[in-house]
Formats: C-alpha cells, structure tokens, sequence
C-alpha cells in the first residue's frame, strides 16, 4: 500500500491532472463557441432567404421559417411592440407538422399581426425539424390575379 502513494505515482498523478484539466476546459469552451457561431451563422443565411424571397413575392405578408425548438425567422420581422408567440402553438404549425408528405392551406383569418385577412400555406421540412410557410394576403393576391390576361384557350393552373 505504501507504494501505491509514493512520491514518484503522486507526482505522475499531479502531472497528469495538471496537463489534462487544461487541455479538457480548452476544448470544451472551443466546442461551445464553435456551435454558437455556427448556430448563428445558419440563422443569419436562414433569415437571408427568408427575406430574399418575401422580397420576390408581392401578395405574400409574411415568409417564415419555424422550427421545433419555437424560434421563429420572418419577414419582416414583428414591430417590437407586438409579442413574439411561439409558433409550436399555431394551427398551421400543428397541421404542417402532422403532414409531411404534403402542404397544408388554413382557411381564410384576420392576420392578429396586420389585420388583413390571410391564408397560410406551410409545408414540414424534411427532417421535421420545423415548418417553412407563408402568410398570403387575399387583398393583394385578389389584384394580382385581376390583373392576369387569360386568353381563349388558355387557363390560370394554382
């Protein structure tokens, strides 16, 4: 038993702890960052696109993209005046979830964030990691469609 606390195995012991803490604590905190940014860098291109499409689409309110973890990337984004609901608890997130092979269309509502009368169109993503949708606001896709020509033979296909 005496040889077991000897000086020559306290010291290895001392040593070897004074090399593996550091090293342990130096990759834990770089793991850590690394997710961070990472995490951040997907939701600053994730909001990108967001953004770049709504920019393409003038009868849609908002574009969004909900995830499972309750955040929410829209745009635009809310007034800073109005709360942020976790969209876990929306219908349409519900819905789109529940169905993954196909999108899902809500039937028409006053938008709480705009007043217009909308219908959303959602879809699950791949991996049902979240919901990617849009708000569509009728007043504007009624004037959109009033303004498309038709001509005799052709037809309007949504």
């Amino acid at each position: 038993m005496k040889r077991l606390f000897n000086v020559k195995n306290k010291l290895i012991v001392a040593f070897t702890l004074i090399l593996l803490l550091p090293s342990i604590s130096l990759g834990w905190f770089s793991y850590h960052t690394a997710q961070n940014k990472l995490s951040d860098s997907l939701l600053t291109a994730a909001k990108q696109s967001t953004d770049a499409y709504k920019a393409q689409q003038s009868g849609f309110e908002y574009v969004y993209l909900a995830s499972a973890e309750g955040i929410m990337l829209r745009s635009p984004e809310l007034p800073k005046k109005l709360p942020k609901d976790d969209p876990r608890t929306q219908t349409w997130y519900k819905q789109a979830i529940q169905s993954p092979n196909s999108a899902i269309h809500t039937e028409p509502y006053i938008s709480s964030t705009s007043g217009n009368t909308v219908v959303t169109i959602a879809n699950r993503l791949e991996d049902g990691s979240g919901v990617v949708g849009v708000h569509i606001d009728l007043l504007a896709f009624s004037q959109i469609v009033s303004k498309a020509k038709i001509g005799q033979d052709a037809m309007c296909i949504f």
